[in-house]
């Protein structure tokens, strides 16, 4: 958050490149404690996360299939769909899907969309998973009350933690 004046510092809309409340918030964090001690945080622009509140909400983190494939970043994904999600069912709201992406050898989780009931709380969930660096298997050890509309997450977890070939892990094998 230093500029070329090494000593200023910005967030927000003069700083970019998003001009949303909560980057900006994170960016004068980090240019607060880069004034005290330079270089001691930096952003992680890879955890964006886009929220859009229609009905269903609509929202994702990190790479989506178009851009994996415009930046050539091999990929797997997986995607469930809340028409077959007991909670979703519950709620009567099934409209929607989430999908996840992953690093084809190691399982690392590298993105994930959600549109559907509350898409904009769930998609934290993965955004907790790409900061902590989890992998697929990882997220399918991680234990899930049910019936939640999180659980959902699960599925696609599972169905690529097959595919890479790796079966659930404990937590703390890691």
């Amino acid at each position: 958050m230093q500029t070329s004046a090494p000593h200023i510092y910005t967030g927000g809309d003069c700083t970019g490149p998003y001009e949303i409340v909560h980057i900006a918030v994170q960016q004068g964090e980090i240019a607060g404690r880069n004034i005290l001690k330079a270089r001691s945080a930096w952003i992680h622009y890879q955890l964006l996360v886009s929220v859009v509140f229609t009905v269903p909400h609509t929202a994702f983190v990190g790479l989506t299939e178009k851009a994996a494939k415009a930046r050539k970043i091999p990929y797997l994904a997986a995607s469930y769909p809340f028409n077959d999600h007991g909670q979703s069912i519950l709620m009567n709201q099934t409209d929607g899907f989430v999908k996840l992406l992953a690093n084809p050898k190691t399982g690392e989780i590298i993105g994930g969309q959600c549109v559907g009931p509350l898409g904009g709380e769930l998609i934290h969930e993965i955004v907790a998973a790409m900061a902590k660096r989890m992998t697929v298997q990882e997220l399918t050890a991680m234990p899930h009350y049910h019936p939640t509309l999180s659980e959902i997450w699960t599925y696609p977890a599972e169905e690529l933690a097959e595919k890479i070939g790796h079966g659930p892990v404990a937590l703390h094998e890691r």
